[in-house]
């Protein structure tokens, strides 16, 4: 929430797999800051996955949305989830992995994001908790920058927060 929260000057467009844990996190962020928000879905949009975002997915209909490559009918299968990650990859200047395992969907994603030559930053967490693992490979194998805080981030980026006179 604060790092959406100290980004929002910058107006960026919060994208991701609408998946649990961070990915609704962020969405929540966005909305309370007033910034456009994204999820891209694993199955048809005639349904939620899951289905306790329902709720969230309403509210961000006034701000962003929902997008799927999938026609109506099509399941949350377990291999549409890599798949859509090359579409949240695909759409983002930057992707930040905030926690992750050594192999997950935010790995993917990195990944994908990488080989995009898109730039990629990583939360780095405490060595011996496995949901920083993955965060700190991509530190250590240089396909991430690593988060340290908003400055540094902009700085990286190269990008200055939206002045209130534009």
């Amino acid at each position: 929430k604060s790092l959406i929260s100290e980004l929002a000057p910058l107006n960026p467009i919060i994208v991701s797999g609408f998946a649990y844990g961070v990915d609704i996190v962020a969405h929540q962020a966005a909305i309370e800051n007033d910034l456009q928000t994204i999820g891209i879905v694993a199955h048809g949009l005639d349904q939620i996955y899951p289905k306790q975002h329902r709720r969230l997915a309403i509210d961000m209909l006034a701000q962003g949305g929902l997008i799927t490559e999938n026609k109506k009918g099509v399941i949350p299968l377990p291999y549409f989830f890599p798949k859509r990650n090359r579409i949240v990859a695909g759409m983002s200047d930057v992707t930040i992995v905030v926690e992750s395992e050594i192999q997950g969907g935010s790995m993917i994603t990195a990944k994908l994001a990488f080989d995009y030559y898109r730039t990629v930053f990583a939360l780095p967490g405490k060595i011996h908790d496995a949901k920083s693992k993955g965060c700190l490979l991509l530190i250590k194998t240089n396909n991430a920058h690593m988060y340290y805080d908003s400055i540094d981030f902009l700085e990286t980026m190269k990008w200055a927060p939206r002045n209130e006179s534009n």
